[in-house]
């Protein structure tokens, strides 16, 4: 239920009918006086927010927008990306996981199970020979096993300072990003990669 609203002007002009003029007994005499009563002044009391309050809130507000436009601006950036990817390149399928704020900072959630259940299934079902895992986490070991007991080979391609020794060493070839002679496949030279 709302808050009835009331005029003020129309309020002021009432009290000023209704102010009865008071009646006093004369002390000295005894008679009845007239005291004509006049309206001098309306007291309304209420609150008013703080501007300081209000300037807050509206900043923060204005920030949660800014940071709203900034995502909004990210996603359509990356569904651009991921449609050229599916677009242009007839070998690559995009499987996207999802991603969650933890602790007021977006994370990928989801990615690193859907690759490993792809690995996993598809070596079982038979659908490749060599896998070939970009990344450097140790928590694709235990995938890398499974597929290699599958009778599957895996390639790794990897940064030196972002791969985990154990995934290192679980894989049968390596290749290492900052070798020299991989570096023009990482610029996209069309020639290298179609030519």
């Amino acid at each position: 239920m709302g808050i009835e609203k009331v005029n003020y002007n129309t309020l002021a002009k009432l009290f000023t009918k209704l102010v009865p003029n008071v009646f006093k007994q004369d002390l000295y005499y005894g008679s009845r006086i007239e005291m004509i009563s006049e309206l001098v002044k309306i007291f309304y009391y209420d609150a008013q927010y703080d501007i300081e309050i209000i300037n807050q809130e509206l900043y923060k507000k204005l920030d949660e927008l800014q940071h709203l436009i900034e995502t909004i601006k990210k996603f359509n950036e990356l569904k651009t990306y991921f449609n050229s990817i599916k677009n242009h390149h007839p070998y690559y399928d995009v499987r996207l996981g999802r991603i969650v704020k933890i602790n007021g900072e977006p994370r990928q959630k989801g990615v690193d199970t859907l690759l490993v259940l792809d690995m996993i299934t598809m070596a079982y079902q038979d659908q490749y020979d060599i896998a070939v895992l970009v990344g450097g986490d140790r928590d694709f070991v235990p995938a890398v096993n499974i597929v290699k007991n599958l009778g599957k080979h895996v390639y790794g391609y990897y940064f030196a300072k972002h791969i985990a020794d154990e995934l290192l060493n679980s894989f049968d070839v390596k290749f290492c990003f900052d070798d020299p002679s991989i570096f023009p496949y990482l610029r996209g030279d069309p020639y290298l990669i179609y030519g």
